[in-house]
């Protein structure tokens, strides 16, 4: 595939992402992109957000720092009804500000925790990581072989 005809199915996905929860067509070409392309999700990420989409998650992997200061906005909201597909979406993100925000969550549970089956730390795992009760973070993964495991992991997630 050119790399025209990539950014050509990256339009259409943007233009019709509230379609993706269907698994139609849309959902197979980003599936697609994603796991043999290695696509850019940041303009996916923001027309997400943008329409109130939160699954599947990996529309979330390249979100821009913005993105993520949105998604924690709506997850540090005590009334939230989507913390389970915004922790997920978060977990993929796995930088430091997010880190911190799990073990704040962990700490200090906001009234929709009850609604979840495990703490927000769990969700970490998800994004290929983890952090013990003091905060120190730890991959589950090894680094080195980041490239080959991200392409592997992303192929699983085009199946999840």
């Amino acid at each position: 595939m050119s790399s025209e005809e990539v950014e050509k199915m990256v339009e259409s996905i943007i233009s019709n992402i509230e379609t993706i929860g269907e698994w139609d067509q849309v959902y197979q070409d980003f599936n697609g992109l994603l796991g043999y392309h290695d696509i850019n999700t940041a303009r996916i990420a923001q027309a997400a957000f943008d329409k109130g989409i939160f699954y599947p998650p990996k529309l979330y992997w390249n979100a821009l720092p913005e993105v993520r200061d949105q998604l924690l906005t709506r997850l540090f909201d005590p009334a939230c009804d989507e913390a389970n597909h915004l922790l997920l979406c978060l977990a993929l993100q796995g930088d430091e500000v997010v880190q911190e925000a799990f073990l704040k969550l962990e700490r200090n549970p906001l009234a929709w925790r009850s609604k979840l089956h495990v703490n927000p730390s769990i969700y970490a795992h998800y994004g290929g990581w983890h952090f013990d009760d003091r905060g120190n973070r730890s991959s589950l993964y090894f680094e080195r072989c980041c490239r080959e495991t991200v392409s592997i992991r992303l192929r699983k997630l085009a199946n999840y």
